[in-house]
C-alpha cells in the first residue's frame, strides 16, 4: 500500500468517500475499492506513459533453397503498427514473388521462387530509425535436383485475352494471366512481329498478370495481339483483339480519283478503302438514286472497304455522278465520284513493217492504232486509262517465225 495515499470521510448518501492518487499498484486499488464501495478520483497526470511503438520480436537469419520458398518473421509491439520490408537499401513492394503477410502483431515477408541473386541483407522498418534486420542464405540445387523440380513443379496456366475495345486517340489495354515456375518470360506481338516498350508500347507484369497497353493513334492500330510466354519447359502464348471506336472516314493512305474512266460495253469498278468502327453501314448512289445489288450491279462491303461494279455501262445510262455515304453512331460521311464512259474500239488503220531478217527469222512489226468511237476529244486512251483490246492473242505476225 506504499503507493496508494487516500483519505476518508463519512458521507450520509454516499457513504465512505476515497481520494486516491494511483501508483503502480493497480490490482490492490481495485480489491480495496470493491471493498470499501468508494468512489475513485484519479490524478491522471501520474499515469505511466505508454509503451514505445517497437518490435517485440526481431528478424532472425534464415536459409533457403533455390526454387523453394522462405519467410522472415518478426513482431510489433502494436497489432495496428504498419511496416516497410526492404532488401538493402531497396524497398520491396508487394507482389510477383513477394507477399506481405499479417498475423496479428507478427509480419511475415513471403519470398517465392528463390534465386541465388535472392541471397543478403532484409530489414522491417516501422520508420527509418526503427527497424529489424537479418540475413537471407541462399543455397544452390544441383543439376538433377533442378531437373525434378521442373518436371514436377512447372506448370503454364493461361486466361484468354478478352478483346478490347477503345475509342482511337485514347489508351487500349489487353491483359491476360500467365503462371509458370520458373518464371516465363513474356513477350508481346502484333502480327507476328515484337512489340517493343516505347511511348505508344506500355508492358507491366507482377509475375501472374502481364498487360499491354497501346496508345492508339491510327485505325492500323486496331488487330490481333499476342503475349507469349517462354520458359525452359516450353511456351504458351494467347491473343486478343483490340478494337478502335471512330466516326468513318475515307482511307488518307488510298486517296480517291477525280474522274474514273470504263470503256462502253465493259465494267466499271469503283473501290473506295475507309476507317471507322462500329463497322459503317454503307450506301452507294447514281445521281440521287441509292443502287442496291442486281444482275449488272454488284457490291461488296467488308470492315475496310466497299467496292462497286457495274456491268455493261453506256455512256448515255451509266456516266455521271457516283457517290457511295459511310454512317455509324459516331457520325456520316459521303463523296462523290466522278464517271466517264468512254466509247467503243475499232481499228483505224494497220501498218506491217519488217524490221530484221536474219538466217533463221524474221521480224515483223504489225502497227495497229486504236481509237475509240464516240469518246470525249476522240483522243482514244488517255489519262493512263485501260482500253480492252478486240482481241486477247497477240497476233502471231508480231511474234518471231522460223524460216524453213
Amino acid at each position: 500500500m506504499s503507493a496508494l495515499r487516500h483519505r476518508r470521510r463519512l458521507n450520509r448518501d454516499v457513504g465512505i468517500f476515497l481520494s486516491v492518487t494511483l501508483g503502480n499498484s493497480c490490482e490492490e486499488l481495485h480489491i480495496l475499492l470493491f471493498q470499501e464501495n468508494c468512489k475513485l478520483v484519479i490524478d491522471r497526470s501520474r499515469l505511466p506513459p505508454p509503451p514505445p511503438l517497437g518490435f517485440s520480436e526481431n528478424l532472425s537469419n534464415v536459409e533457403g533453397t533455390e526454387t523453394d520458398s522462405v519467410k522472415l518473421i518478426c513482431e510489433v509491439s502494436k497489432p495496428s503498427a504498419d511496416v516497410t520490408w526492404y532488401k538493402g537499401d531497396e524497398e520491396l513492394p508487394e507482389g510477383g514473388r513477394y507477399d506481405h503477410i499479417v498475423d496479428g502483431k507478427r509480419r511475415i515477408l513471403l519470398i517465392q521462387d528463390l534465386k541465388m541473386d535472392d541471397a543478403g541483407e532484409y530489414n522491417c522498418r516501422l520508420s527509418p530509425s526503427n527497424k529489424t534486420s537479418a540475413n537471407l542464405k541462399i543455397n544452390g540445387k544441383n543439376n538433377s535436383d533442378l531437373i525434378v523440380t521442373v518436371l514436377q513443379k512447372l506448370r503454364i496456366i493461361t486466361e484468354e485475352i478478352q478483346d478490347v475495345t477503345t475509342k482511337l486517340g485514347e489508351s487500349g489495354t489487353l491483359t491476360c494471366g500467365i503462371i509458370g515456375r520458373p518464371l516465363p518470360e513474356i513477350k508481346w506481338y502484333r502480327y507476328g512481329k515484337e512489340l517493343i516498350q516505347s511511348r505508344k508500347y506500355k508492358m507491366s507484369s507482377d509475375g501472374r498478370n502481364h498487360s499491354l497497353s497501346i496508345l492508339t493513334e491510327e485505325q492500323e492500330d486496331e488487330g490481333l495481339y499476342t503475349c507469349r510466354a517462354i520458359n525452359e519447359a516450353g511456351e504458351i502464348e494467347t491473343s486478343g483483339k483490340l478494337r478502335l471506336q471512330a466516326a468513318p472516314q475515307f482511307h488518307p493512305g488510298f486517296p480517291l480519283k477525280e474522274k474514273y474512266f470504263a470503256g462502253a460495253g465493259t465494267s466499271l469498278r469503283l473501290h473506295v478503302v475507309y476507317i471507322g468502327r462500329p463497322i459503317p453501314q454503307i450506301m452507294w448512289f447514281y445521281g440521287k438514286k441509292p443502287l442496291n445489288s442486281s444482275e449488272n450491279v454488284i457490291i461488296e462491303n467488308t470492315e475496310s472497304y466497299t467496292h462497286l461494279v457495274v456491268r455493261n455501262v453506256q455512256r448515255k445510262t451509266n456516266a455521271g455522278r457516283y457517290k457511295v455515304q459511310l454512317s455509324n453512331v459516331f457520325g456520316t460521311v459521303d463523296t462523290s465520284l466522278r464517271v466517264e464512259i468512254q466509247g467503243k474500239i475499232r481499228l483505224q488503220e494497220q501498218k506491217v513493217q519488217t524490221l530484221q531478217i536474219s538466217d533463221d527469222y524474221v521480224y515483223i512489226l504489225v502497227n495497229i492504232r486504236q481509237i475509240l468511237v464516240g469518246s470525249c476529244g476522240g483522243r482514244g486512251r488517255d489519262r493512263g486509262e485501260e482500253v480492252p483490246h478486240p482481241r486477247e492473242d497477240p497476233s502471231p505476225l508480231s511474234q518471231p517465225h522460223q524460216i524453213s
